[in-house]
C-alpha cells in the first residue's frame, strides 16, 4: 500500500542506516501509543513506585467503548492516578526510532509479502502471529 500514501516531509522521520522500515513499521503506530504512555507517566512513577498497564494486545485492543470502574473513595483514599493516551508526538517518534537503532526496543513481527495478506489474515485470527503483522509490498 505504499504507493497510496501520501505525505510531506515534515512528517518523515530520519532513520539510521541500520534500520529498515519493514523491521520498525510498527513502532511507528503501537509503539509510538506505548512510548507516549510511558513518558507521560514517568514524570509521576517513581523508584518502587508500582503501574498497572491495562491492555490485552494490539494496543489494548481498542480500550473504546469499553469501561473503568473504580469507586471514587478508592481512589481518593490511595491516591490512584490515571493517565490516557491516544498516540504520540513527532518528537517521542523520532526519540523512538534512536532507542530503536541503538538496540534498546524489541519489537516482535512477522512479515508477509503483499500477496500474502490473506495468509497474515488467517495466522491472526488463528493465534498464530505473534506480536504485529507486517505487509511488505
Amino acid at each position: 500500500m505504499a504507493n497510496f500514501l501520501k505525505t510531506t516531509a515534515r512528517a518523515v522521520v530520519k532513520l539510521d542506516p541500520s534500520l529498515a522500515p519493514k523491521d520498525i513499521a510498527a513502532l511507528a503506530d503501537a509503539g509510538l501509543t506505548a512510548y507516549h504512555a510511558v513518558k507521560k507517566a514517568v514524570a509521576i512513577l517513581q523508584p518502587g513506585t508500582k503501574a498497572v498497564v491495562i491492555g490485552a494486545g494490539g494496543l489494548g485492543h481498542i480500550g473504546y467503548g469499553g469501561k473503568l470502574n473504580v469507586p471514587t473513595i478508592d481512589i481518593i483514599s490511595t491516591e490512584i492516578n490515571f493517565i490516557g493516551n491516544l498516540v504520540g508526538t513527532y518528537n517521542d517518534l523520532a526519540e523512538l526510532m534512536t532507542l530503536t537503532a541503538q538496540g534498546k526496543v524489541e519489537l516482535h513481527t512477522a512479515m508477509y509479502p503483499l500477496d500474502a495478506a490473506n495468509d497474515a489474515i488467517h495466522d491472526l485470527d488463528s493465534g498464530k502471529l505473534r506480536g504485529r503483522g507486517i505487509l511488505i509490498p
